[in-house]
């Protein structure tokens, strides 16, 4: 037996409480997710079900117990599921664990990653938004409104809002305020009274492009596939390819896939339909470059991921890489320059190390010295390299290697220095350190 409500959604009967016990841990209204449905929608409706304020059921899934009351505001989270836990809203609800991860993109993004999936793959997120028809119709917030790029429905052909008629951005819960769900905290005007603009054609039909290049690049389901459609966006791209600049196509792939291996899927979406390339050519453009690899060093935060890692270029035995967060420098798989001990690699000599580590504490003090003789700390840290006769490697640019350390306590408050290219975002900021 089942009990329902006239809307469809499922009560937790009371009387079955003693047959099973998985509804002794449910919410007293449960639900189920709706087709193309994101999280915080979900999380919205169970709310509303409910009767509690918005963020309360993501508060109670939230893996770490106590966590910033602003942390689901962030659109990125929900392409991941940042810090939320699937086994308990699972449980909660009394829907499969697989029903409530397709909620977001962490599935696909596992598939075109070697380790944990992170947001930074997907690009800049765009503003918090919604449909005002499909609030209307069954109170939908889609998972593809998260998307870089896209601002409209292509079901209803609206456009999507991301501010309230009295102008303050739409969230979907407050830090601080409390008010009904699918409501706007600051006036408590109701989302589906919101006006509703239509978009013309052309746009729409572009967005319906869009999105399909995203379900293709989403679908992909490895990395390799990443790296050729970076290449193939290259090509697209780069006049020199058809002008015949490059002699070989290996020398070609090898500018390419340094040229583009920081495009995040936003931006080789955007550049597929900007080009009118149709995204379906990357099945058609096989790549013998090797795929990027994690971070081998045993010893490494980052052992086995390849969040730090940023490729340097394209060699035969596998990409030149270096890691950022302990400054090893890879080729494949392979260690060749490592400045600690516990690297692991049985195929790099403890000779190589000890006189990697020379050199470094040879430029500890070197650096030192030339900080020294900045008195009047007006030089930028590329110049201190320069006088300490330390090599402009990126690979130093890392913390572990205390390189870092010594200018930030040269420098202190007196500027506010930055090394281009150290971070995905693009600096490494040398300055006191964060309290």
């Amino acid at each position: 037996m089942n009990s329902s409500a006239s809307d469809g959604t499922r009560a937790r009967p009371t009387w079955i409480a003693h047959g099973d016990p998985r509804w002794a841990r449910t919410l007293a209204w449960i639900d189920e997710p709706l087709p193309g449905e994101g999280i915080w929608g979900f999380l919205l409706r169970l709310d509303e079900l409910n009767g509690a304020t918005p963020g309360s059921v993501f508060r109670l899934i939230t893996q770490y117990g106590i966590y910033p009351p602003d942390a689901g505001n962030r659109v990125a989270s929900q392409w991941v599921g940042t810090a939320m836990d699937f086994g308990t809203l699972a449980t909660v609800t009394n829907n499969p664990e697989h029903d409530i991860v397709h909620l977001t993109y962490r599935r696909q993004l596992l598939a075109l990653r070697i380790d944990e999936p992170h947001s930074r793959l997907v690009g800049i997120a765009p503003p918090f938004q919604i449909c005002v028809p499909c609030i209307r119709a069954s109170k939908l917030i889609k998972l593809e409104f998260t998307l870089p790029g896209i601002d409209t429905c292509v079901e209803h052909g609206t456009r999507l809002i991301a501010r309230c008629a009295c102008n303050a951005p739409l969230r979907p819960w407050h830090p601080t305020r409390r008010s009904a769900p699918f409501a706007c905290p600051v006036c408590e005007l109701t989302w589906e009274s919101l006006p509703v603009s239509a978009v013309p054609s052309p746009h729409r039909t572009m967005q319906r492009r869009l999105l399909h290049t995203y379900a293709v690049f989403l679908g992909g389901g490895s990395s390799r596939f990443l790296v050729s459609a970076r290449l193939v966006a290259f090509y697209a791209a780069d006049p020199r390819w058809y002008a015949g600049f490059y002699p070989d196509e290996v020398q070609a792939q090898r500018v390419a896939a340094r040229s583009s291996s920081r495009l995040s899927l936003g931006s080789l979406a955007t550049l597929f339909v900007a080009l009118q390339i149709a995204p379906e050519r990357v099945a058609e453009f096989p790549t013998n470059l090797p795929v990027v690899g994690p971070c081998v060093h045993r010893g490494c935060q980052g052992y086995g991921s390849d969040r730090w890692i940023r490729v340097l270029a394209a060699r035969r035995r596998g990409w030149d890489s270096y890691c950022l967060a302990c400054g090893s420098r890879f080729i494949g798989d392979r260690i060749v320059v490592s400045y600690f001990f516990d690297h692991g690699d049985t195929r790099l000599s403890d000779c190589a190390v000890r006189t990697s580590a020379a050199l470094l504490a040879r430029w500890h003090q070197t650096l030192a010295e030339a900080c020294a003789r900045d008195r009047t700390r007006s030089r930028t840290p590329m110049e201190l390299f320069d006088d300490a006769g330390i090599p402009r490697w990126p690979n130093l640019k890392s913390p572990a290697l205390g390189l870092i350390d010594i200018l930030r306590a040269h420098l202190g408050t007196a500027g506010r220095w930055r090394y281009p290219g150290a971070v995905p975002g693009g600096y490494l900021r040398v300055g006191p350190a964060a309290p």
